[in-house]
Formats: structure tokens, C-alpha cells, sequence
């Protein structure tokens, strides 16, 4: 899986630097979640990738580690799971969204503390419908996100976007499902991408129901498959390939969200 945490110490110090020249980056439209989103827990964090899209195509597009922070719509809920099955609502303030450099994916982090300190085995995200992403205000920021902006970006312009890039969509739904597995690639079984599906079926065993699942599922495996292809010989030193095949998953998102993206930007004209 991708693990932006690694470097964001890097580039907090390097964007603390540059911030007094840059303008406020882009509002993300968060796609709304079909079924809860599993945060996948390893080491001291758990954490999700969730599917973005810009609604101020003329606006800077978000450098990594740009923190945003969840606004409007019917919001993000954060349920912990306990080992009986038991389910309640946690704190989502204690959840982190960092940009992953670009508009069309947000990282998500949870301090694992929290689910040890309350008992929780795991725990799930869901995105309620026209929830909108605001990026956190810059000290001195020369051009920042004015109230009238937000107001636009998250009302009228948000409503554009449900229409065109929404969890119902084939591709945005395959999208997602492509995020789910950059999370569940292995960070140390070197036998999973040797074999033969690149160990899909083990992944997929892994992944929830989604809607319209076989055609989905399907669209997201021809994109693995293509990417596993892409990533060299299994001779090829493990962690190098599960690098290339992060990255690789990551454009495959990518292109099967910009088509959309660009609908939506011609849609409300207002071109960079």
C-alpha cells in the first residue's frame, strides 16, 4: 500500500517554506461511500483511501500532505467494531485527511491508540452524500478560500458534481473498489505477487460487497491484472514491485476518474 505518512515529515517542513507564495488549493468533492469503507490497520495507524474530485478546476491542485478537513453534506461517520460484534460511533475529529498530491484521491488516518483504548478490533468509514472537502486555512495565505468560495464550491457546484461522479457510476465505483486494494497490497508476503493473479483472489476475498459488484469487481481486476503485468518479473526484488504496483494502481484510478472530472468542469464551465 502506499504509505504517505513516511513523508510527510518532509514535506510539512518543505511546504512550511513555500506556503506564503501559494493560493489556497482546490475544494474536493468526497465521493459518497455504497457500503462502509474499512480502515486497514498496521503498526500504530489505520487508514483508508477515499475517492476525491476538484470543484475549483482553477484553483491550485493540492500538493501531498495538504491537510483538508471534512465539511457539509451528510458528513463522515466513524464506527469502531469490538471482538463481539458490537458496533458504536467514534469521534470522526480524530480522523486526519492528507492529500496524496492531486485532487483525485485523500488519505485517511486513524492513531490506533484510539481503537485499543476503547475496546475496538477495527473500525469503518462512511461518506454520506455531498460531503465536500475544505483544506486547512493558510497562515498569511495571500489568495485564500473566502466564505463566498466555500459557499459556491460546496453548494451549487458540489450539487454538479453528485450528478456526474457518484458511487452508482461503474467507474467511480471501480475506482474505489482499486483504493480499497492499493490499502490491502502486502507489506511482507512475498509469495502474494509471484503468483499467477498477482494475488487477486486473496485481495478480492478481502474486499466488501459493492454496488453492482460482479461488473465492478471485474473492471477493477482487468486494471490489477494490467498493472501486475506492468510491474516486471516475479524474480524482481519484492518490495521494489509492490512499489511499481502502488503506483500503477494509483494512475489506473486516476484514469478512470479524470473522464468524469472533466465532465463535470465542462459541465459548470469555469476552466482554468
Amino acid at each position: 500500500m502506499r504509505k504517505p505518512h513516511l513523508t510527510l515529515l518532509l514535506t510539512i517542513i518543505l511546504g512550511s517554506l513555500a506556503s506564503a507564495a501559494h493560493a489556497a488549493p482546490q475544494v474536493l468533492g468526497l465521493i459518497a461511500s455504497a457500503t462502509p469503507v474499512p480502515l486497514i490497520c498496521r503498526g500504530e495507524t489505520c487508514s483508508a483511501e477515499l475517492t476525491t474530485f476538484c470543484l475549483q478546476e482553477w484553483r491550485p491542485t493540492p500538493e501531498l500532505g495538504t491537510t483538508y478537513t471534512p465539511y457539509g453534506g451528510e458528513g463522515v461517520t466513524l464506527v469502531g467494531r469490538r471482538a463481539n460484534g458490537s458496533d458504536a460511533t467514534l469521534d470522526a475529529e480524530d480522523l486526519e485527511f492528507v492529500t496524496l498530491g492531486g485532487f483525485t484521491s485523500i488519505y485517511v488516518e486513524l492513531p490506533r491508540h484510539i481503537l485499543d483504548e476503547g475496546g475496538f478490533e477495527s473500525a469503518s468509514l462512511a461518506v454520506g452524500p455531498l460531503v465536500s472537502l475544505l483544506p486547512v486555512p493558510i497562515p498569511d495565505d495571500p489568495d485564500p478560500q473566502t466564505e463566498l468560495d466555500i459557499q459556491i464550491a460546496t453548494g451549487p457546484l458540489r450539487e454538479v458534481g453528485a450528478k456526474i461522479l457518484h458511487e452508482g457510476d461503474e467507474r467511480i465505483a471501480a475506482a474505489g473498489v482499486i483504493n480499497r486494494v492499493i490499502m490491502l497490497l502486502p507489506d511482507a508476503k512475498k509469495d502474494t505477487l509471484a503468483a499467477a493473479d498477482g494475488g487477486w483472489r486473496r485481495i478480492a476475498a478481502e474486499l466488501p460487497q459493492v454496488q453492482d459488484d460482479a461488473r465492478v469487481k471485474e473492471l477493477a481486476q482487468r486494471e490489477y491484472a494490467a498493472c501486475h503485468a506492468e510491474t516486471g518479473s516475479a524474480h524482481m526484488n519484492h518490495h521494489y514491485r509492490l512499489l511499481r504496483m502502488g503506483d500503477c494502481l494509483s494512475s489506473r484510478h486516476d484514469v478512470l476518474i479524470l473522464p468524469k472530472a472533466e465532465q463535470y468542469w465542462a459541465t459548470v464551465d469555469v476552466g482554468s
